[in-house]
């Protein structure tokens, strides 16, 4: 993270790559957080649908949606 003009090399600078997985991210603020439990939570608990919380693809919302949910937080 400096200014370091673009010909100049060193072997101890490079550049990571990041990608955001939006499968997860149920309230789409582009982190997938306890935020998005809490929203599959209130899906569950409203016995609403959301396609977005519907993470294992089996047209409901439930437990194990949070579950795989979980999985990517800590993965």
């Amino acid at each position: 993270r400096t200014d370091t003009p673009p010909f100049v090399t060193t072997d101890h600078m490079g550049f990571r790559v990041v990608s955001h997985n939006v499968n997860g991210d149920i309230n789409n603020d582009g982190s997938i957080d306890v935020l998005d439990i809490v929203f599959s939570v209130n899906f569950i608990l409203n016995n609403e649908y959301n396609s977005s919380a519907d993470l294992n693809s089996d047209n409901t919302v439930d437990v194990l949606d949070i579950v795989l949910l979980v999985n990517i937080i800590l993965n």
